[in-house]
């Protein structure tokens, strides 16, 4: 999908993008127990439903953070 809308954009430095995607995922999949462990694919959910996950994400997160600290 990234490849496409920077296609469609006109960006000139796609293949640039797409290295960086792909090393950022690696990233990710390396440090999986990281609070960066979502990946949402925009072109298959949408906005809202990705606020509502990263909403129940981050209270997680603190419910989380809380129970350490009590």
């Amino acid at each position: 999908m990234c490849e496409h809308r920077s296609r469609q954009r006109g960006d000139d430095d796609t293949p640039q993008r797409l290295k960086a995607w792909d090393e950022t995922l690696a990233d990710l999949h390396t440090h999986a127990k990281t609070p960066f462990r979502h990946r949402f694919q925009t072109d298959l959910v949408t906005p809202d439903e990705i606020a509502v996950r990263i909403a129940s994400a981050h209270a997680e997160l603190t419910a989380v953070a809380g129970d350490q600290h009590a």
